[in-house]
């Protein structure tokens, strides 16, 4: 995917992280004094600034992959292994660069769920790293299918089937 300065953003956070909310105010300020054209747009902006730590990040992309946002995830949690930037002094840049269409889109594949018991659909989720399907109670059989072709039979508790993004 080729880089595109964006017209339209959201800034998606975190609220139980407190420096998210300072993070925001930052953000919204350089915005209006550098970038006054670019519209926020919670619906389908072109770019989502990513408050807070891999959960959110996940949490976002699941909101927004059908839209084709672009994320940038500026980690304000504890690891940050899906941040598109980890250290907070190197926020203001990456966000300017950017802004300025001069970033690259590494994109990465989402995972489709649905749990189905006697052929009615019961549970439906994605994911941009693993989804599991288990059952506490005791033993199952499960089929997981890619693009509807079985490609495993469990008879156990559960199955995890991961992305190459994987467990966070």
């Amino acid at each position: 995917m080729t880089s595109q300065t964006p017209k339209t953003f959201h800034i998606f956070n975190n609220h139980k992280n407190q420096r998210t909310i300072s993070w925001e105010f930052k953000i919204n300020k350089l915005i209006k004094k550098n970038y006054p054209k670019l519209i926020p747009d919670s619906d389908k902006p072109d770019v989502v600034i990513v408050l807070g730590g891999d959960g959110t990040i996940i949490e976002a992309s699941r909101k927004y992959h059908e839209r084709g946002s672009v994320i940038l995830g500026l980690n304000l949690g504890h690891v940050g292994f899906l941040a598109s930037v980890r250290k907070e002094s190197n926020f203001l840049k990456a966000l300017e660069n950017l802004l300025n269409g001069k970033y690259e889109v590494l994109e990465r594949m989402i995972i489709s769920a649905q749990v189905k018991r006697k052929n009615k659909i019961v549970f439906t989720s994605e994911a941009l790293n693993e989804l599991v399907v288990k059952n506490p109670l005791g033993i199952v059989e499960l089929e997981a299918k890619v693009a509807g072709h079985p490609v495993k039979h469990v008879k156990g508790t559960g199955i995890l089937v991961s992305t190459a993004t994987g467990s966070t």
